[in-house]
């Protein structure tokens, strides 16, 4: 279809047949003659479009189903369980090893270890190492199991020392609750912007004890079974764990019943002794993840139990007793509660959209690479496995990274879908980062694949903010012979990898410490009121995790890209962290400009001997803006010795780089001086952009582009322009005043070869 618009110039009479003659059979084969090969672009080629064509495939088009994330574990509809559920012995003491070390993890830099500490605080438990509440740094990894011994007899006697007297003579549980407010700094992005970014991680912590009057009283006792005195975990679907647990862990039933069988367990080897409970839970305060569109909240919960084993003089009083043996056992779970899921149709329609765009891109750009090749006259009268074979060479010339992130309607619609479910995606892989010790998970093939595909979403945010600096640079004053400012291939997937690196965590410079403390009513139905009423430290609050721990770890990659070119910038002076792609005229009116977003290189280009052009003489102009630094007398130095001068230019330009340059910018600039080098590169150039499947739409069916036909008058020479760039009448070094219009046709009547040397 084609749209009225005001007619142009008058046409010159003159044999149009002939002008395309030359350009289709005179450059036969020209896509061969001027386009070098690479192998290793020819391979960086298939694993990019690969990786791009398989993207929703090996990352799913959404969250469908918890159930189908590699290794969650659904416990609601809208719950899962991302960490764990973990049941684990950390410690089992006696008072008679003196000699072994224990260590630190568990009571200082695990998340377990918080309300260990709150209650150490709390009762002033003096035997807990001030390097454990971050008052000084440990010497080491591990502490003396004397030590390790003493800090748990001594905090479960303290605990019973603080408790109501009443409740010690009715021989019942007792309990203390406090609320605390405590850091977590455990993955490298956490040490970006701390004070920004970083919100600690409120909590309430309860400690039950059982005394051993009443654990050996009972036959069996179900902590959850004393009304009151609950702990505050008998309420949570988790600690069912043949629910909740996942096939590689084993099944027990519910945590009561698990400590229950421990109880006896202990009792049953140690007649003559009495043993007692204390049970440590911690319960996160839910807070809201805004680091997307989805909303949702991880709050992890733990629970410590200590039992003790004691001799004592009178068992059935259990009076005068010394500790012979303590058990640190714990468990803990990470559950997330996200309405992701809801917004499932949604993510999916937009990923399945782009990913079948740029499987059109990639059908089409291979298409056009056959079509291209049949219409030489080399090939008029080749069979289709020799056109495919011609087709298929021209299209391993292309750099794959430029399909990659040359199309912005598909760049956009990834990028909406990364900022819709990117909340409950990066909390995922932040605790499949380390186990319970603090030591790097071994992932399996399938959800290593499934991590890297998720965290390298970003991928996409990065090329949408490339695209915009490049439209935004190429809009004033801006013509097709400055080239597009860009950048080299792969440089944004090195970028996406790097944010990779702030979900890792490090050992020993995890921060737990605890900011704040207090202690409030051990009653359930006190709390709600407390809550209700609004106390401080009660209500949970924001955390800023998904899209900004991209936002962070982008902002650490600028400052070193900064650093580096001032650094290089004072040593060198010159430095270019962005190169430019010379493209022809046909840029920024046949097809955007953003196509050339990712730079071609140098080494695309064909090496030709190339005219003396006085801006690319580099020797003379890097002397001159040494002269302007440095002064005459510091040049004269330098130009002393022809080899320290050749000396200083290799170390500026790498070997063909500068020569490369000076023939693309010269041969895409001049179009009455083209050689057929230079011709094939701008019909490749073309053939790679027009492909777009919008472009292709826009120039073959949805109203068109008006071409003109161009003759030199003084040469005789033809060439096909843009009827926008004559209008406009572009600065650059085109002799308007010397050309005349032969013809005007529209794009949509033109043969696909006379459109590849548009420009």
């Amino acid at each position: 279809m084609k749209i009225a618009q005001s007619p142009g110039p008058p046409a010159i009479a003159t044999d149009i047949d002939a002008v395309k003659d030359r350009w289709i059979r005179h450059r036969s084969m020209i896509f061969d003659m001027g386009i070098p090969f690479s192998w290793l672009r020819f391979a960086s080629s298939l694993m990019s479009i690969g990786l791009l064509c398989t993207d929703v495939v090996r990352s799913t088009p959404g969250i469908r189903s918890y159930k189908s994330i590699p290794g969650a574990v659904v416990i609601e509809p809208d719950t899962l369980e991302t960490y764990g559920p973990w049941a684990y012995d950390v410690q089992m003491l006696s008072s008679e090893d003196k000699n072994d070390t224990v260590g630190i993890w568990s009571y200082k830099f695990d998340t377990t270890s918080i309300s260990w500490r709150a209650f150490a605080q709390h009762l002033n438990v003096t035997s807990f190492p001030d390097c454990l509440h971050y008052n000084s740094d440990c010497t080491s990894a591990t502490i003396n199991q004397t030590i390790a011994f003493k800090m748990i007899d001594e905090l479960v006697e303290q605990t019973v020392a603080y408790c109501s007297t009443e409740q010690q003579k009715r021989a019942a549980p007792s309990s203390i609750t406090v609320r605390s407010e405590a850091l977590l700094l455990a993955a490298g992005h956490h040490y970006l912007l701390t004070k920004l970014f970083v919100t600690p991680l409120r909590r309430t912590h309860q400690a039950v004890h059982f005394p051993a009057s009443l654990v050996m009283r009972e036959r069996s006792i179900n902590v959850c079974a004393f009304r009151g005195f609950r702990p505050h975990f008998c309420h949570d679907l988790w600690q069912n764990f043949n629910r909740s647990s996942n096939t590689g862990w084993y099944s027990f039933g519910h945590i009561a019943k698990d400590i229950q069988s421990k109880l006896h367990e202990l009792k049953t080897h140690n007649p003559g002794s009495v043993v007692d409970l204390t049970v440590l839970s911690s319960r996160e305060d839910t807070m809201l993840n805004v680091g997307g569109l989805t909303q949702g909240a991880c709050p992890k919960v733990d629970v410590s139990t200590v039992m003790r084993v004691r001799s004592c003089r009178n068992v059935l009083t259990a009076d005068s007793c010394t500790t012979k043996l303590v058990r640190d056992h714990r468990y803990e779970t990470d559950q997330c509660t996200s309405n992701a899921t809801d917004w499932f149709p949604m993510v999916r329609a937009i990923r399945i959209t782009a990913q079948v765009y740029f499987i059109a891109r990639v059908l089409l750009l291979l298409w056009g690479c056959v079509l291209a090749r049949s219409q030489e006259a080399a090939y008029e009268n080749a069979t289709w496995l020799a056109l495919a074979r011609a087709g298929l060479r021209t299209f391993a010339r292309v750099p794959a990274q430029g399909i990659v992130y040359g199309s912005p309607l598909p760049i956009l619609l990834y990028t909406i879908a990364y900022w819709i479910d990117t909340p409950i995606a990066y909390q995922i892989i932040a605790n499949r980062m380390c186990d319970i010790d603090g030591n790097v998970v071994k992932l399996g093939l399938k959800e290593l694949t499934w991590l890297m595909a998720v965290q390298m979403r970003n991928v996409w945010v990065l090329g949408l903010m490339l695209q915009l600096g490049v439209s935004l640079m190429s809009r004033r004053g801006w013509t097709p012979p400055q080239g597009i400012i860009g950048l080299p291939e792969f440089s944004l997937s090195s970028v996406s990898a790097f944010t990779a690196l702030g979900q890792l965590q490090f050992h020993q410079l995890r921060d737990t410490r605890i900011l704040n403390l207090f202690e409030i009513g051990s009653s359930p139905d006190r709390l709600a009121a407390m809550r209700a009423f609004g106390t401080p430290l009660l209500w949970g609050s924001v955390i800023s995790e998904g899209v900004f721990v991209d936002t962070k770890m982008l902002l650490a990659m600028f400052c070193v890209v900064v650093g580096t070119y001032v650094v290089t910038r004072l040593a060198l002076n010159s430095w270019v962290p962005m190169s430019r792609t010379f493209v022809p005229y046909s840029a920024g009116v046949l097809w955007p400009v953003v196509a050339f977003s990712v730079n071609w290189g140098a080494d695309f280009f064909p090496v030709t001997e190339a005219p003396k052009l006085s801006r690319f003489s580099s020797g003379r102009s890097i002397l001159s803006r040494f002269s302007s630094r440095f002064g005459s007398n510091h040049v004269q130095a330098l130009t002393s010795s022809r080899t320290q001068s050749m000396m200083i230019l290799k170390a500026k330009w790498p070997r063909n780089r500068k020569k490369r340059l000076e023939v693309a910018h010269l041969e895409l600039s001049n179009v009455h001086a083209r050689s057929d080098d230079g011709h094939g590169v701008v019909a490749m150039m073309n053939l790679f952009a027009m492909t777009d499947p919008l472009v292709w739409l826009r120039l073959r069916w949805i109203g068109g582009h008006r071409i003109c036909y161009m003759r030199n008058k003084d040469t005789g020479a033809y060439c096909c322009l843009p009827y926008a760039t004559y209008a406009d009448r572009v600065d650059c070094e085109i002799p308007w005043y010397r050309m005349e219009v032969v013809a005007v046709k529209w794009s949509t009547e033109m043969t696909w070869s006379e459109l590849l040397h548009c420009g």
